[in-house]
């Protein structure tokens, strides 16, 4: 108990005195979008680099770099910014994600306290190397699932891109992509969104075709062995030309197992709830269909013994989940 007092006494009072105590105060960092906040001094690692692009990527990556953006938005893991012509997402790593507190670099460490630091450290780097491999993988396999076009992990010198991005505020940036961390993507449309305006316009037959879509798309990268492990129908997914696309790539990861039938069955049947959820409540007429589409899924090989009440059940499933979320 003596030992565990004199730590929290020690933290307490180096927190207390830690602006007096760094020898050269580092400003501190801006919420915003700012060079600091995606600028880093990594390493190279050859594990980063990408697959070679194809012509028309060329092309593509040569359009998007080749104009100023504006801020669209921040989300957990990236700054977001869209090009003039409202065809293209550029997205700046957040750094901070993979940062350690600044006061663990600027004092004299006791043992327990070195040791907690390497922990940190320990850990924010496997979260880095989470992220990051995500961004590879969704390119070099999930490109037409991802609208990724380009991925830029490690510092170079063969860009020679410096852009203009205004941020939240209207401040205009110019940076040097060659030192920075980012993607590239094709912006999409919201998935909600779209269904709104397809039925806003009574497309019934196209608002089918985009529940179809986003119900596949899942299968698709199942059937690759990839798990999104945010599979929110409303935030992360929305629509380019060629159709349904994953917007946030960022947690992605690859497993085997999803890979099996009898798995991803169970996992489409996990992540369609809140989705149908919303399909019942806002058009209703479209049930039908959605759970046809589901049912196509789920019965087109059989994940266990057949049943005569097969269907019923996994409507009822479904059905059973919707009045839970009423409910809550």
């Amino acid at each position: 108990m003596n030992l565990i007092r004199t730590v929290s006494i020690f933290l307490l009072v180096a927190l207390a005195l830690s602006p007096a105590l760094i020898p050269h105060p580092l400003p501190p960092r801006n919420k915003s979008f700012s060079l600091e906040a995606i600028s880093a001094q990594h390493p190279f690692n050859p594990e980063w680099e990408i697959r070679p692009l194809s012509h028309s990527e060329e092309e593509e990556i040569a359009k998007a770099l080749s104009q100023p953006y504006h801020y669209l938005g921040s989300g957990g893991q990236c700054f977001s910014f869209v090009s003039s012509d409202d065809r293209y997402v550029i997205k700046f790593i957040k750094q901070k994600a993979f940062d350690i507190p600044i006061w663990m670099n600027h004092f004299p460490l006791p043992f327990l306290i070195y040791w907690l630091r390497e922990k940190k450290l320990e850990k924010r780097e496997a979260k880095r190397n989470r992220v990051f491999n995500a961004f590879k993988l969704s390119f070099d396999l999930l490109s037409e699932e991802t609208g990724l076009f380009y991925v830029h992990l490690n510092r170079t010198q063969h860009l020679k891109k410096t852009l203009s991005f205004c941020d939240a505020l209207g401040k205009t940036h110019f940076l040097n992509l060659d030192d920075l961390e980012f993607i590239v993507q094709k912006k999409a449309d919201l998935a909600y969104n779209t269904l709104n305006s397809l039925m806003k316009k009574n497309d019934i037959e196209r608002a089918k075709l985009a529940i179809e879509q986003l119900l596949t798309l899942n299968i698709k990268l199942y059937q690759k062995g990839f798990l999104n492990r945010d599979p929110n129908f409303r935030s992360n997914c929305g629509f380019i030309e060629n159709g349904a696309i994953i917007i946030d790539v960022g947690r992605i990861i690859y497993s085997e197992k999803i890979k099996k039938p009898k798995k991803y069955k169970q996992e489409l049947l996990k992540i369609t709830p809140k989705f149908r959820f919303y399909i019942s409540t806002q058009y209703p007429e479209l049930i039908p269909y959605f759970d046809q589409v589901v049912e196509k899924i789920i019965n087109s090989e059989p994940i266990a013994k057949p049943h005569a009440s097969g269907k019923s059940m996994i409507l009822a499933l479904l059905a059973r989940t919707c009045e839970e979320l009423l409910k809550g």
